[in-house]
């Protein structure tokens, strides 16, 4: 009989990232009969408090220092970091992709008209400076959209007097969902509108916080399962330390709208009921002209404004939102990559297969494969 093989995983269980890892890190044992994942609680400061022989000799976690990390290596325990606290660890790390999170939020709020765009995050921590860098540069590289501001709203997150300066409408990706709460909570007693004036967005997708705050939160889901899963897999495979420690990087599955964000920020009245008509109605096998139908105004000028005002065709944000209704298919279903060619009205596979060679350079199939651990 095959020894047990313990793996302890030190997270947040208070939180649904840290449950969403451990169903991850379950998910891989049950592929493997001699797995165990133990869960732990955390680790006293003091050696002398602590039953050695019970901590196991591979252990997952969330490091939150360098200190941390040397103090487990010098009891002789080998590690996978799944935290992005630390920008360099010096052990395997499977975390976030925290520029593309940053990149997502921005091309978020891009495709709903915003013109000003504001950011509140850690000024200490590494995960959240590469959202913000994610978020920044998306914004400033992308010279076909009217991005006319954008605020780093520096300083500790309890201070948020800035929120009340901000011109608006004004899109706020926050680093955490935490934060993104803490931002609402403070509209709300200010009598700042959300989303109308504040369109707020965090990261994580806690459900239960999320949904849980007077106007729900929307959120960026990171695919949390999936890190697990890839942790476990690694610790399982690799026991010893090796020389030159990885990184992989998970990229971020979507965004999960809520309240908070329900807004098209355009100035443009028509310009906006093209927009809404889109969201509610890109599923469907609509074209241009069927969008554009009953509106008082000539079509060519319409699509003029349209484009002045977003900074994509009509065509472009209709194909561009049944892309991402793909993404999420492949990501978060089981159906067929012919049935989301259909149920998205992109039509056969191979058109969709087309899609994805061009804008992402890989196939469906290739981009599912990203966030499937089972």
């Amino acid at each position: 009989m095959k020894k047990r093989i313990q793996i302890g995983l030190l997270t947040d269980y208070t939180s649904d990232f840290g449950r969403a890892i451990y169903r991850g890190c379950l998910a891989y044992s049950r592929t493997q009969s001699d797995v165990q994942i133990h869960r732990m609680t955390p680790i006293a400061k003091d050696d002398d408090r602590i039953r050695w022989s019970r901590i196991p000799d591979l252990l997952i976690g969330q490091f939150h220092t360098q200190q941390q990390i040397e103090r487990l290596q010098k009891k002789g325990r080998s590690l996978v970091n799944i935290s992005g606290r630390i920008r360099e660890p010096g052990i395997p790390t499977i975390r976030i992709d925290d520029w593309a999170v940053g990149r997502l939020a921005a091309e978020y709020f891009l495709g709903r008209g915003f013109r000003h765009f504001a950011f509140k995050g850690f000024d200490t921590l590494a995960f959240s400076q590469n959202r913000w860098r994610g978020y920044e540069e998306t914004l400033t590289q992308q010279d076909l959209y009217p991005v006319e501001s954008i605020h780093e709203l520096k300083g500790d997150i309890y201070s948020l007097e800035a929120l009340s300066y901000l011109p608006t409408p004004c899109a706020v990706f926050c680093a955490t969902d935490y934060i993104g709460a803490r931002v609402i909570q403070t509209c709300i007693a200010r009598e700042i509108d959300v989303p109308e004036s504040l369109s707020v967005l965090g990261v994580d997708n806690d459900e239960f916080l999320s949904e849980g705050l007077q106007i729900p939160l929307s959120s960026i889901d990171v695919g949390a399962p999936k890190i697990g899963y890839e942790a476990a897999k690694w610790i399982h495979q690799h026991p010893e330390p090796v020389r030159a420690p990885p990184t992989f990087e998970q990229k971020p599955v979507g965004v999960v709208e809520r309240r908070s964000s329900d807004l098209m920020a355009v100035e443009d009245a028509l310009v906006g009921e093209v927009l809404r008509r889109i969201r509610s109605r890109h599923r469907d096998p609509v074209k241009v002209p069927d969008l554009l139908k009953g509106l008082p105004i000539q079509r060519r000028m319409l699509e003029r404004r349209f484009k002045q005002e977003t900074g994509r065709s009509v065509h472009q944000e209709l194909r561009r939102l049944r892309m991402e209704s793909a993404k999420d298919l492949l990501a978060n279903s089981d159906f067929t990559v012919e049935e989301i060619a259909e149920s998205t009205a992109i039509g056969e596979s191979r058109q969709l297969s087309a899609m994805f060679k061009k804008e992402l350079g890989m196939t469906p199939t290739a981009w599912r494969n990203q966030f499937e651990f089972r």
